[in-house]
């Protein structure tokens, strides 16, 4: 991405792109690229956008999707979430994963990692089960909040405060829940910062916005 694409999305939305990959020659081809205007990054959970990126692909950008991902039942599933950027590892901040109960076509075991191994019974109808419906009640049975997919959420607030050295400073207790494990990552990539800093540049959290 140029450095003018890159300072356009800043200003308009998030770019989301989607990917299907081969099991048999493990390679991934992007079969859907598209732009959700407007949107401010982190302004919900990170299931939340994937939940909302998904139900965009399904009811706006149908056309793209690979007969792949609408035909064939699946027998299991997991979704994995997580956040990467340029010098930082993948951190996982969520993954939930469902399992075909044997002999059976509708019902199915669900394993959220929230959930320290509790298992929770979903009923899922055959003509559903094929990969994106699969994802979809995924990531609506782990989102524990409703979402208004006809409007983006507000831009969280985070406080900025001045420290003893006149310097602008966040604290990461005044960042939304959702975001701390991934803003933690990225400030541990960076020399001045530790991952368990408790307060930190303001400056780091809008660079991590960008990220």
């Amino acid at each position: 991405m140029s450095a003018l694409e890159s300072a356009l999305l800043q200003e308009r939305g998030m770019q989301v792109q989607f990917q299907l990959r081969d099991a048999q020659t493990d390679t991934a081809k992007l079969f859907c690229k598209g732009l959700l205007d407007g949107y401010m990054p982190w302004s919900e959970t990170p299931t939340a956008l994937a939940l909302r990126a998904l139900h965009t692909l399904y009811t706006d950008w149908h056309e793209s999707v690979p007969a792949a991902l609408k035909e064939r039942p699946v027998a299991s599933m997991q979704v994995v979430i997580a956040y990467s950027s340029e010098g930082v590892e993948n951190t996982v901040l969520a993954s939930i994963s469902l399992t075909q109960d044997p002999g059976t076509r509708e019902s199915y075991q669900v394993l959220r990692s929230i959930d320290a191994g509790a298992i929770w019974p979903l009923q899922i109808r055959s003509e559903s089960a094929v990969p994106l419906g699969i994802a979809l009640k995924l990531l609506a049975f782990e989102n524990s909040s409703p979402i208004d997919f006809s409007a983006f959420p507000p831009t969280p607030h985070v406080s900025v405060h001045t420290n003893t050295d006149r310097r602008r400073v966040i604290r990461l207790s005044d960042l939304p829940d959702y975001a701390v494990a991934a803003f933690q990552a990225y400030i541990a990539g960076k020399e001045a910062n530790r991952k368990d800093d408790a307060v930190v540049a303001a400056g780091r959290w809008q660079s991590f916005l960008r990220s």
